[in-house]
C-alpha cells in the first residue's frame, strides 16, 4: 500500500528490535502483573494481527523479535509449532494469531473489536477462515522462488488469490461501501484480521515487476477505498510499513536469505 507516516505505538521498546536466531538466549520476560510481552517477527502478517489488536485496545506491550528460518531453540520450547506470535500475560503463554487476538479481545478493556451481535461475530469468524483462500496463494508466491516458481506460476497463484478476494469486495459493499467491515466508523475484528495481507498487496508487483501479480484497483473499487481508509487508522499506522519496505524484505525471502534485521535498531 501507499506510504503513511508511522506514529508512536504502544510498544514500550522497539517494534524494529533485533531478531534473535539460533544460539540466542531468550531475553527476560517481565513477570510484573499485567505486563504483556509478544514474541514477534517484524514482517510476519500473522503476528501483525496480534499487534493490531493490542494497538486498537491501547495495550502497552514489549516485543521480542525472532527469526523464523533460523529460529532460536527457545521458540520451539515456547510454542511446539515453532511459530509466532506468542504472547505472555499474567503467567499465561498464548500462541497462534487468532487465539492471541481472541485473548486480547476477552481480557483487555477498551473498544470492542467484535460485533455485539452473535450472528455477525460468527460470520466474521467464518470469513477469516475463508480469507485463507486469499492468503495461501500469496504465501506460495512469497516463498515460491525456492521452489523454482516462474512468472507463469506466480500469475496463476495471483489469479487464484484475487478470485477469492472478490468475495470480500462483495461483502464490504453489502455492509456499506463507505465504511469498514465492522459496520462502524472504525475498524473491527475482520478489518484487522485481513489487513496485514492488504498492506502488502502492492509489494508483489514492486518485487517481481510482473503484470501477472499486479493489484488491479479497478477490479476492487470498494476494497481499494477501504485500504486507503485503513491507512488513517491509528492502530494500523503505529505498525505500518510501506510497499517499498515490504518489497525489500520479500526480495530477500525470494533470494533464499531473509534479512530479518534490515530495520533493526540498536
Amino acid at each position: 500500500m501507499g506510504t503513511a507516516q508511522q506514529v508512536r505505538g504502544r510498544c514500550t521498546n522497539s517494534v524494529d528490535s533485533y531478531h534473535h536466531t539460533l544460539g540466542s538466549s531468550l531475553p527476560a520476560i517481565s513477570s510484573e502483573p499485567g505486563a504483556v510481552t509478544l514474541v514477534n517477527m517484524r514482517f510476519c502478517p500473522y503476528a501483525q494481527r496480534t499487534v493490531l489488536c493490542l494497538n486498537a485496545k491501547k495495550v502497552d506491550y514489549e516485543i521480542i523479535n525472532s527469526q523464523l528460518m533460523t529460529k532460536p531453540e527457545w521458540l520451539w520450547e515456547l510454542n511446539p509449532l515453532g511459530k509466532v506470535p506468542i504472547m505472555f500475560h499474567n503467567g499465561h503463554t498464548i500462541y497462534e494469531s487468532l487465539v492471541t487476538c481472541e485473548y486480547v479481545e476477552d481480557v483487555f478493556p477498551g473498544g470492542k473489536l467484535h460485533s455485539e451481535d452473535p450472528g455477525q461475530r460468527a460470520r466474521d469468524r467464518m470469513l477469516v477462515e475463508v480469507f485463507n483462500k486469499v492468503i495461501m496463494p500469496l504465501m506460495r508466491i512469497w516463498f515460491g522462488a525456492n521452489k523454482g516458481f516462474t512468472a507463469e506460476d506466480r500469475a496463476r497463484q495471483w489469479t487464484e488469490s484475487m478470485k477469492s478476494l472478490q468475495l470480500f469486495e462483495t461483502e464490504l459493499a453489502t455492509r456499506g461501501a463507505g465504511g469498514f467491515f465492522s459496520c462502524e466508523a472504525h475498524p473491527g475484528w475482520l478489518d484487522f484480521m485481513i489487513w496485514p495481507w492488504c498492506e502488502r498487496i502492492d509489494a508483489f508487483f514492486e518485487t517481481y515487476k510482473e503484470p501477472g501479480v499486479k493489484f488491479q484497483k479497478e477490479d476492487f473499487p470498494v476494497l481499494s477505498i477501504w485500504m486507503e481508509r485503513m491507512l488513517s487508522d491509528e492502530a494500523v499506522r503505529e505498525y505500518l510499513l510501506d510497499t517499498e519496505t515490504h518489497s525489500r524484505f520479500m526480495a530477500t525471502v525470494a533470494a533464499g536469505s531473509p534479512d530479518y534485521n534490515m530495520l533493526s535498531q540498536s
